[in-house]
Formats: structure tokens, C-alpha cells, sequence
């Protein structure tokens, strides 16, 4: 009797293995209906609804009923692949969530996939609400991989967790293949941004708020889920907004890209930070905001995190390049170390527009303006820029300068200092865009002393070129204060290399309101001055004015 039971019970065992194994397997959609819960519209008739259990799309012809979940279920993972024209789209019930428990980062196995394999297939978007179940401590990844054209994956509902979970954005190989984060999302983990496309944010909140990045405390950039890796790009497309999460940046070489193509200011006020760069290649920094009246605020500071490993040779420095920006203005305000080049500009990767340097950036590599058909580049603020060794910042033609000002592009007067002599002979070459009649040397104006300047410090010569600087080459910009008087445009201690130009009235500018002005240098040849006076008409009528005073006085006496 005994063994009869204990063969009964193992049988009874078998068969609920068997039931499980059964269950733990892909679940596909059949396209039959619209109710995720409805068992007839999964093959099988089984509706996934375990942590064991794949939810598949795979649909080779467009849906005819897109998905929704009416009740909130929970799976391994889901996987969304359309091969032909036609997209899926996730939605879910009031009160329903999909709750997701995947911890893998591969294509085959990330908590949301989307596949979308043919030409022209039309984007995939998840808006149910969507909870990642994993346990305390781990990532979770949304991933998208495409092999042709451009898609991009959308998720628009709002991202919860159970516990303190990491979300890792793993992204294709494609042309602007990419994620795309529209929800209030309030899981508490990191955000990490990983691969080769795009990650799009339509908000940012600090620490503990619900934003598209989530509440947690850092947005990580290069690396994959465990933080090696290469490539991560952010493109923030909202509006002006202050972040203080950390912001890192992960992975060896390869580019990390920050592009705001929204509106107004995004500022990141928190710390920066960077996993040492361990191998023997450049990372690089790229930061561009597209629309004028948009910026990027970099408060922290910006270093190379890391040493090359004993024993080999190459270049591990941090290397910056303002690309992509147009008409839009990059600052940085931190204290600033990195080693590498700072580009303002690309031949083939986008144009300069502004980089503001509000604050010190010392230990600096070679700064270098490239022109790009879609925008000048600029170099400008009130910081300081301390080369590590001597060298030269050429100001090309089709680039310019532009002292004081602020990250949300309203003014202030301000310095921009340039050490570029250290340890020998500096120079700051305005002869290749001087004589070109652009404008490009932009200083505002209120009242002396209290005006935009660019001072050149020991050893950094000024060079001019051979009688080709003119009022032409200048944009003033008239401020409240504005009068007459000497305005200092560049200061420097040694003597200006190169002439002003000869040609009758190119220094001379009328300003109107009663004031014109001249272009010239310091009777000790240093510096670039504009002398300020009322013009002739002015002074007469005042001068008219003070007799007829004089004699009315006299007439009452």
C-alpha cells in the first residue's frame, strides 16, 4: 500500500513538472482578438501570464487586433518582431500593468525586445504600464535591434518597480535606431544607456521625482548592463528643465553624446563622474543643442578618469567636441581637468554653435574650431582656459568669439581669460578670420569697465595678421550703461602681433544715440581698445546748451 502511494505521489510529482515545463516556453500571439488575458488569442491557448513564460509577436503581415492587457499579468520577458510594414502596439487597461521579470541583457532574453527586421516596418511602442519585478539590485534591459531602416521603439507607459532596479537601454546598430522613454516613470534603480543608437528622454527630474529617467540617482552613458562597453547616446527632446542626478560616464572608448532637441535650458546640476577608462583610447565627450534659445549646462566637473595601465603606451585622455549644436549654446561650469582636445565644430558630424566656458578648465589640451555648413562656431563665457603646454587657438575663418554671456543664452558681462603659454609661447590667432566681414567678434557693451573682454594671459601672444582687422569683424552689442569712454576688447601684456587695417573709416563706427567710436590699440601697442566720444553734433548742442545757461543766469543777475 505504501509503495503504491509513494508511486501515485511520483507520478503526481511528474505530471506537474511536465505541466510546467509545458508552460515554460513562448507563448505566441494568434492575432484572434485583442485581450491579452483571452487564451484563444495565444497558440497553444495558453495566455502568458508567469515569470516562466515569453510573450511573443511575431507578426509577418500588420496585426489585425493589437494587444491589450486587461488585467495585469507577469512574464519572463516579451519579445515584439514585425518583418513587414504594420507596428505593434502594447496598450493596457486602467489599473493593469505587465509586469516583466527578465535580468537578461542579450537580444534573446531582455525584458522588452523590439525587432523590427524589413524595410519600412512601421515602429513598435509598448503604452501599458510596465513594472520591473526583478529583485533588489539588478538591471533590467529594454532592448531594440533593427537590420534595416530606421525604427524606433517606444515606450510611453510609466515604468515602475518592485524593488531598487537598474534599467539598461541597449540599442541597435542602424541609422537612428533607437528607445524612445515618454512615461512618468518612477522606478528607483539607474538609468543606463548603452549602444550605438539613441535613447530619447522627454524629461529628466532629479532624484527621487518621476521623470522619463526615472527617480533614481544617476543616468549612465557608455557600457553595457555591467558597465563595459563603449557607446551611449542621450538625445533630450522636452523642455527646460534641472536634473541634479549624477551624471556618468562608462565604458572605454568610443562616444558618448548629450543632444537637446527640445526647448530652453537643460542643465545638469549634479556631480560628474566616469569609470576609469582602463585601456589605452580616447574617450570622447559629445555635447550639441540644436534650436536656438536651447542649451546643455555641464555644472560638474569634466576629467579623464583614469591612467593608462603600466607597461602600455596610447592616449586614455577625456576629448570633448561640441557638435550637432547649430544654433544652440553648450556651457560648462565646472572645474574642468581633462586632458584631451576640445573641438568646437566637426567637417562631418555637425556644427560647432557656442561653447561657453564658465568656469575653469585648467591641465586643457588644444582647443579647435572647425566651420560646418550649418553654423559658425564660437568660443566664449567669463572662465578661464589654462593650456597644459604652450600652444595656439586659432580662430577660423568662419568662427568667432563671443566673452561673457550665460548658459540660458541671456547676457552678462563677463572675461574670458586664455592661458595658452604655459611652460613657453602662446598664441591667439585671429588672423584667418580677421578682414572677412562676418562679425564674429561679438562683445557687449555697457559701461567701461563693466563690458565683455577677452584677457590673454603670460606669454599668450595676440596675433592680428597684417592689416586686416576692421569694424567689420565685430558685432557690438549696445547694453544698458553704454557711454562714452575707453572699452578694453583684448587685453594682453605683450605687444599685439600684427596691424589694424589702414583703410579709411574701418576702425570707425557711428553707434547713433549721439555716440560713435574707434577701433585702435593701447599707446603701448598691448591691447585693442574702442574709444567711445559724443559724437560733434552732440557735444555742439550740449555746449549750446551750458552758454544759454550761462546767459540766462547773467540776464537774471
Amino acid at each position: 500500500m505504501k509503495k503504491s502511494i509513494l508511486v501515485l505521489a511520483m507520478v503526481s510529482v511528474s505530471l506537474i513538472f511536465a505541466v510546467n515545463v509545458a508552460r515554460a516556453q513562448t507563448r505566441t500571439w494568434a492575432d484572434a482578438g485583442t485581450d491579452w488575458n483571452t487564451d484563444t488569442n495565444w497558440t497553444l491557448a495558453n495566455v502568458p501570464d508567469t515569470s516562466a513564460e515569453i510573450a511573443m509577436f511575431n507578426n509577418l503581415s500588420p496585426l489585425v487586433n493589437q494587444p491589450n492587457i486587461s488585467s495585469s499579468v507577469t512574464v519572463n520577458y516579451v519579445i515584439m518582431q514585425n518583418a513587414t510594414v504594420g507596428g505593434i502596439t502594447l496598450s493596457s487597461s486602467p489599473g493593469a500593468t505587465l509586469t516583466v521579470m527578465s535580468t537578461s541583457a542579450a537580444a534573446a532574453g531582455a525584458a522588452l525586445a523590439s525587432h523590427a527586421n524589413g524595410t519600412g516596418a512601421t515602429p513598435n511602442e509598448v503604452s501599458a504600464n510596465v513594472v520591473l519585478g526583478a529583485a533588489e539590485g539588478a538591471t533590467q534591459t529594454f532592448i531594440v535591434r533593427n537590420n534595416t531602416d530606421m525604427r524606433l521603439f517606444t515606450v510611453s507607459g510609466n515604468i515602475s518597480s518592485t524593488n531598487t532596479v537598474n534599467l539598461n537601454l541597449a540599442l541597435g546598430t542602424n541609422s537612428d535606431n533607437g528607445i524612445a522613454l515618454t512615461g512618468c516613470n518612477s522606478f528607483t534603480g539607474n538609468l543606463f544607456i548603452s549602444g550605438a543608437k539613441i535613447a530619447y528622454l522627454n524629461t529628466i527630474g532629479n532624484v527621487g521625482a518621476s521623470s522619463a529617467a526615472g527617480a533614481g540617482s544617476t543616468i549612465r552613458l557608455g557600457g553595457d548592463a555591467g558597465g563595459s562597453g563603449t557607446t551611449g547616446n542621450l538625445y533630450y527632446t522636452g523642455s527646460a528643465t534641472s536634473t541634479n542626478k549624477t551624471l556618468e560616464f562608462s565604458g572605454t572608448t568610443g562616444n558618448r553624446t548629450i543632444r537637446h532637441t527640445g526647448t530652453g535650458l537643460l542643465q545638469f546640476a549634479g556631480p560628474v563622474t566616469g569609470a576609469a577608462n582602463t585601456g589605452t583610447s580616447t574617450r570622447i565627450l559629445n555635447f550639441g543643442a540644436v534650436s536656438a534659445g536651447a542649451g546643455i549646462e555641464i555644472k560638474g566637473d569634466l576629467v579623464d578618469w583614469g591612467t593608462i595601465p603600466w607597461g602600455t603606451t596610447g592616449n586614455n585622455s577625456t576629448q570633448v567636441r561640441i557638435i550637432f549644436n547649430n544654433a544652440g549654446i553648450v556651457t560648462f561650469a565646472g572645474n574642468n581637468t581633462y586632458t584631451g582636445t576640445t573641438e568646437i565644430g566637426h567637417a562631418t558630424l555637425g556644427a560647432g554653435g557656442t561653447l561657453l566656458v564658465n568656469g575653469n578648465h585648467t591641465n586643457a589640451g588644444t582647443y579647435s574650431m572647425t566651420v560646418n555648413s550649418s553654423s559658425a562656431p564660437f568660443l566664449g563665457g567669463n572662465g578661464v582656459i589654462t593650456y597644459a603646454t604652450a600652444g595656439t587657438l586659432s580662430v577660423v575663418s568662419g568662427g568667432g568669439l563671443t566673452p561673457g554671456g550665460n548658459a540660458d543664452g541671456t547676457w552678462s558681462a563677463g572675461t574670458l581669460t586664455l592661458n595658452l603659454g604655459t611652460g613657453g609661447s602662446g598664441n591667439l590667432n585671429l588672423a584667418s578670420m580677421t578682414g572677412n566681414n562676418a562679425g564674429r567678434l561679438v562683445f557687449d557693451l555697457a559701461a567701461p569697465g563693466a563690458s565683455d573682454k577677452v584677457l590673454l594671459g603670460a606669454n599668450t601672444e595676440l596675433r592680428i595678421g597684417a592689416g586686416l582687422l576692421e569694424k567689420s569683424d565685430f558685432t557690438f552689442n549696445l547694453r544698458s550703461g553704454f557711454t562714452a569712454g575707453t572699452y578694453t576688447l583684448f587685453d594682453t601684456s605683450l605687444t599685439v602681433n600684427g596691424t589694424l587695417s589702414g583703410a579709411a573709416g574701418a576702425l570707425d563706427i557711428d553707434f547713433g544715440g549721439g555716440y560713435s567710436g574707434t577701433i585702435g590699440l593701447s599707446g603701448d601697442g598691448t591691447d585693442i581698445i574702442l574709444t567711445v566720444i559724443p559724437e560733434p553734433a552732440t557735444v555742439g548742442m550740449a555746449v549750446a546748451g551750458l552758454a544759454l545757461m550761462v546767459l540766462r543766469r547773467r540776464i537774471r543777475g
